[in-house]
């Protein structure tokens, strides 16, 4: 698979954590950096994971010009922006998949990271009180 990410941080993490559960990932920290590592690894790449809001070419765009050339490749669109940014860049109306990015990591003790999911969106309205 390829990872695009344009936060080095957060693309490292992702990287190490696919890698851990088995995944071959290469990574590309924008959206030219990854049309040429899809050209330099034509046959390895079946899956793509782009973050939907980069400078210079957006996630939809990059998107858009790998399935254009290559049909069959897949696309997972990721983001920690709000809904609003990205209906902004035309991905909620895009065939693809997205995936917000409703995770955080936390320390789980002994140095290792893992993903816990928040018990609620920051959209969503608080919880009732009890009366």
């Amino acid at each position: 698979m390829l990872l695009v990410e344009d936060e080095p941080p957060l693309r490292q993490l992702t990287r190490r954590i696919l890698e851990s559960v088995g995944y071959r990932v290469l990574e590309a920290g924008n959206g030219e950096d990854a049309l040429r590592k899809l050209e330099e690894n034509r046959s390895q790449v079946d899956l793509v994971i782009t973050d939907v809001v980069m400078p210079g070419m957006s996630g939809r765009e990059l998107a858009s010009r790998i399935t254009e050339a290559r049909p069959s490749t897949k696309v997972l669109y990721v983001s920690g922006y709000t809904d609003d940014a990205i209906l902004r860049h035309g991905v909620r109306g895009d065939t693809a998949r997205f995936r917000p990015s409703r995770t955080r990591p936390s320390s789980s003790g002994g140095g290792s990271a893992r993903f816990s999911t928040p018990s609620r969106r920051p959209h969503d309205p608080p919880a009732p009180r009890a009366a």
